[in-house]
């Protein structure tokens, strides 16, 4: 990616709107606040000391977390039929926060990584979230 290319991407962050909803409240709440806190991370490492951005990514795993258990347990007590890879997508998404909160840790994050996380979390709701929508609707979860 290039310096233009990083300067143009954290000068606009990217907005919640109607394509990334699922059509369940509590779950479209919970991405909205991810997104918050991915913006939130962005603007940490463009303006502000890089120590607080293990702050933030801590805030980043505290908010993801309870976020794919419910997403996994609406599966489960529905039989979503691509559960099993959903839930080793959630592990990777899940295994790259750690590893970024290494990398804060050691004040090595560079900038790409907010924007990088919003176009895999922006990707995922689209691609793969979107796909359990039906099954959750169909059984009343709204």
């Amino acid at each position: 990616m290039s310096e233009q290319d990083l300067q143009t991407a954290a000068e606009a962050d990217i907005a919640w709107n109607d394509s990334l909803s699922v059509s369940v409240r509590r779950i479209d709440n919970q991405h909205r606040q991810i997104m918050e806190t991915i913006s939130k991370l962005n603007h940490q490492l463009q303006q502000g000391p890089p120590e607080l951005s293990l702050e933030v990514i801590d805030q980043l795993i505290c908010i993801a977390s309870p976020h794919i258990m419910a997403e996994e347990e609406l599966m489960l007590r529905f039989h979503f039929p691509e559960y099993k890879d959903h839930h080793r997508r959630h592990n990777e998404f899940a295994a790259k926060l750690h590893e970024l909160r290494k990398q804060a840790a050691a004040d090595s994050l560079t900038r790409e990584v907010p924007i990088l996380l919003m176009d895999k979390l922006c990707s995922h709701i689209r691609d793969v979230d979107r796909r359990y929508a039906t099954c959750f609707n169909n059984n009343r979860v709204r």
